[in-house]
């Protein structure tokens, strides 16, 4: 399986709505999880696992890439499945935010990185991956996008596939 090369760049993303909670895309009735990164460290990329729904292409699993300094470490892995893709920000950048396409489970996304600067991201000085995964679900959605940093995940998962995505911000604590 390899990244699909296209993006839903013709359709704006809609921004995700913000509460109390964070946000979690697709992953209706799944058990939740949270990966907060270490003290100090901010999400600089995503190891994504990719599979197959019928014949459509999906992200199965994702495993968060954790930087404080110049030590990267990784979260849990959740879901399960290989081959898997490496998204992961240049020295300097973090996670800002996702786009991503979702029905019932989570199909696609791409990731914003953002310069780091005194702690907070810049917006003006950002890059996009690849999309990875496949264009299935509903239109784009976008999870961040400000100056807060991305500091964990949430989502849903089932044993065998993650099904839902979101993004800890440090006012989600």
């Amino acid at each position: 399986i390899s990244a699909t090369p296209s993006s839903p760049t013709s359709v704006p993303a809609k921004a995700a709505p913000r509460g109390k909670e964070p946000t979690i895309l697709a992953g209706a009735f799944d058990p939740k999880f949270k990966d907060a990164a270490p003290e100090g460290a901010l999400v600089v990329g995503f190891e994504i696992g990719l599979g197959k729904f019928g014949n459509r292409d999906m992200i199965r699993s994702v495993r968060p890439i954790f930087r404080a300094g110049d030590k990267e470490s990784f979260g849990e892995t959740h879901g399960t499945t290989k081959p898997t893709v490496t998204l992961k920000a240049k020295d300097g950048y973090a996670v800002g935010a996702v786009t991503a396409v979702h029905g019932m489970m989570f199909d696609g996304m791409s990731v914003t990185f953002m310069k780091v600067v005194d702690g907070k991201l810049d917006p003006q000085d950002s890059y996009e991956s690849e999309w990875v995964g496949g264009m299935g679900g509903g239109g784009p959605t976008k999870l961040g996008g400000d100056v807060l940093p991305v500091i964990g995940l949430t989502g849903k998962t089932r044993p065998d596939s993650l099904t839902g995505l979101g993004l800890l911000l440090p006012a989600d604590k």
